[in-house]
């Protein structure tokens, strides 16, 4: 947490961004309100999100004619949130399986570093030894010995 200005200001977490998009329907209201001849402040009011918030929707309209997202910059990623659930449940559900089993059109890297991001590792289990006769009789005859 940090103070500016008298104002106390909190750090998003890791790997969430500090705002958030409004829905298609709340920038459809103020294009609305905006063709009707409100203000942004009149609309921000109404609305009750920022000033700033209502200035963003409007210019994008202006400029894009449309209030849908457009896509963003960047490579998209090869996983989906599905698919990467669909994984790991596969990968927790069944230890042994190897990466090369668990996806077939995704690269094994990718796939190791979504598990890691939960904590599966690759590991390789340590073997139990079976039990024998002797080894079930032991604590039976220590039991009996001490007495």
């Amino acid at each position: 947490m940090t103070e500016k200005w008298g104002v106390r200001m909190y750090a998003a977490p890791f790997g969430l961004s500090a705002s958030k998009e409004h829905t298609r329907q709340v920038r459809d209201k103020v294009i609305k309100k905006f063709k009707a001849g409100l203000g942004y402040k009149n609309i921000s009011q109404s609305l009750n999100i920022p000033w700033s918030t209502v200035q963003a929707i409007i210019q994008k309209w202006k400029e894009y004619g449309t209030t849908v997202n457009l896509p963003r910059r960047g490579r998209p990623p090869k996983l989906t949130g599905r698919i990467r659930t669909v994984l790991i449940r596969k990968a927790a559900k069944r230890p042994m399986v190897t990466l090369n089993e668990l996806g077939e059109s995704v690269p094994r890297t990718t796939i190791s570093r979504a598990l890691h991001k939960v904590g599966l590792y690759g590991r390789v289990a340590r073997t139990k030894p079976l039990l024998k006769e002797n080894h079930t009789m032991r604590p039976k005859w220590k039991v009996l010995a001490k007495m």
